[in-house]
């Protein structure tokens, strides 16, 4: 048995306008009214509260019997219904049919999705990370792994050609001929925390703090990745990563209790991390996810502070990001005490 879909067929740009101006257009209006008639919906659960939900429960009026989400689904079993409507972003459908799919199995209630999303991209995963924290090689792994497709916010320029933008413009991807499901790559300074993504699994990965701004700061010098390299108070690329200081301190905190990734745990127990993975995107064995080649030169393994960071840059690194080194890499504290 398959779950009962109604699509309406309301071009995504609708859903687009709405997020500009708040309200909807006649058309969504008009497109709603028709499947109350036609499909005779008398009483209509909208899945969703947010902006989104609120300007459909004006629409929908006396018919609207409640808000649901994620959480509530199991309230379904109880609840005399015609319909549910999808009132979320129309990157959200699959991921809420997956949600449903147990509940409306048995009840046989019909989904309305409002919006077209033939030819948008079915997210399946945010990569969100800290840079230059091994970032492409999970992604690259997940990529081989599971042939998923490739999307980042970032303006890249890649080997397999121009990124075609999303439809609401804030990623763009590579296209996939099989239409695969997409992971989603995007760094603390440019999240995907639109409420339309609100449904979409995200993983947040780390690195050492004193790797990454290191590492960080020799891709914004323009050294050569064999080049010797040392990042310094003066330097251009130190007065530009200390702008990024206390956003990164916020998005440390914030992610504290979600659901993260150390880049140097693939080194410390390997299967235990991609086991870890596997449980949080829902798939099996990630087999052939290749384990990485261990630079011994890094910070953390090394504890060589003074090789790669003078010592201005070292203590205000210190300073800024001991509390959450505690946090994150406690095994680390006493090295950062010589």
């Amino acid at each position: 048995m398959s779950l009962k879909i109604i699509k309406l067929g309301i071009p995504v740009e609708e859903y687009n306008a709405f997020l500009d101006n708040g309200r909807f257009k006649p058309l969504v209006f008009d497109t709603i009214q028709d499947a109350i008639e036609l499909y005779s919906l008398n009483r209509i659960v909208l899945f969703g509260s947010d902006r989104t939900g609120h300007a459909l429960k004006d629409i929908v009026k006396e018919r609207f019997c409640g808000f649901i989400n994620s959480e509530m689904i199991h309230v379904l079993e109880n609840l005399t219904l015609d319909a549910i409507l999808i009132a979320t972003s129309p990157l959200h459908y699959s991921t809420i049919i997956n949600s449903l799919k147990n509940v409306l199995l048995r009840k046989s209630i019909p989904i309305l999705f409002l919006f077209d999303v033939s030819k948008d991209v079915d997210i399946q995963l945010i990569f969100e990370t800290q840079p230059r924290s091994g970032t492409h090689y999970t992604i690259n792994n997940l990529l081989k792994c599971l042939d998923w497709g490739y999307g980042t916010v970032f303006n890249e320029k890649t080997q397999k050609g121009e990124l075609i933008k999303s439809k609401d413009r804030h990623f763009g991807f590579l296209p996939s001929n099989k239409e695969n499901p997409y992971v989603i790559k995007t760094h603390f300074m440019k999240p995907l925390h639109y409420p339309e993504y609100r449904y979409i699994k995200t993983i947040f990965q780390i690195s050492y703090i004193f790797d990454s701004y290191y590492s960080w700061g020799k891709m914004l010098s323009g050294e050569s990745k064999d080049a010797q390299y040392r990042l310094t108070n003066n330097s251009k690329e130190w007065f530009t990563l200390k702008g990024f200081i206390k956003l990164n301190k916020r998005w440390l905190e914030y992610i504290s209790d979600k659901q993260f990734l150390r880049y140097e745990d693939y080194y410390l127990n390997f299967e235990k991390t991609i086991k870890s993975i596997s449980a949080i995107i829902g798939k099996g064995d990630l087999v052939g996810f290749e384990k990485p080649f261990k630079n011994i030169n890094r910070m953390y393994w090394s504890d060589n502070y003074g090789k790669y960071l003078d010592e201005d840059v070292f203590h205000h690194l210190c300073d800024e990001f001991c509390p959450l080194i505690s946090n994150y890499w406690p095994e680390k504290l006493t090295s950062l005490t010589v």
